[in-house]
């Protein structure tokens, strides 16, 4: 039954141009920390951790050493 399901004819996708309601290089940042922080929290770190954690991330970014 799942073979048939997988093998039967496909309908075919049609997908807008990648120009149409692509995101900006700001937007996939922003959606970039905010599943980084997620991720955070769903270890178990606080609210709190994760913002200093990804406080450290952007400093390391600029090239910044922490003391």
């Amino acid at each position: 039954m799942n073979e048939e399901r997988i093998s039967g004819p496909r309908a075919a996708v049609s997908l807008p141009p990648a120009s149409v309601g692509a995101l900006s290089a700001q937007d996939v940042w922003r959606l970039t920390l905010y599943k980084w922080r997620y991720s955070l929290e769903s270890h178990g770190f606080t609210t709190e951790q994760a913002r200093q954690l990804l406080f450290l991330k952007w400093l390391y970014g600029r090239g910044v050493e922490p003391r």
